[in-house]
């Protein structure tokens, strides 16, 4: 296959309680974000990474880069993060804090704004989908299992190390009483 083609691939793996994911997509129109960043036009053709990073008890770190299509086999340097950190505050209702800093226009104000902006409206959406989820969630009588799809494979993991956790406490409480 030359540079050309379409190419994705999306790994995840569990390394103790880490729980780690890497998607490469080849030769790929930029995001609106890389081009609203000034990274490239809405005529270049790329070459996108992302990784994520999920750390118990609830933090995110994801990575995220882009350059040229056909440049490397192994993109390592990202253009901007994301850190999440997500706290519960009750059983259905969370505290969910982020931060976005990045590798360029560090003294650019109005790109500062931008990325707010454009990052703000990205996670209200993904709350109001949450919010959505959550309600469906409560509106189940018998509690049914969750269904994930294979794109759920990375919080999937996350559940099962956050679940084994729990049953440890769980254990741990109940041998000190």
């Amino acid at each position: 296959s030359g540079p050309s083609d379409w190419l994705e691939h999306q790994a995840v793996r569990t390394e103790g309680d880490v729980v780690k994911t890497r998607r490469v997509m080849r030769n790929v129109a930029p995001s609106g974000l890389a081009r609203a960043m000034g990274l490239f036009t809405a005529n270049d053709r790329i070459d996108r990474f992302q990784e994520s990073e999920f750390y118990l008890p609830s933090y995110v770190l994801v990575i995220l880069g882009s350059e040229a299509a056909g440049q490397r086999e192994n993109m390592v340097h990202p253009h901007h993060i994301v850190i999440d950190s997500i706290t519960p505050e009750t059983e259905t209702t969370t505290h969910y804090f982020w931060s976005v800093p990045r590798r360029h226009g560090l003294d650019d104000p109005k790109l500062s704004e931008l990325m707010f902006s454009i990052t703000r409206n990205a996670f209200d959406e993904d709350a109001a989908m949450i919010e959505a989820q959550q309600r469906l969630i409560d509106s189940d009588p018998a509690q049914g299992a969750l269904v994930n799809l294979e794109a759920d494979a990375a919080a999937a993991a996350a559940r099962r190390i956050v679940a084994g956790k729990l049953r440890e406490q769980a254990a741990g409480t109940a041998q000190a009483a």
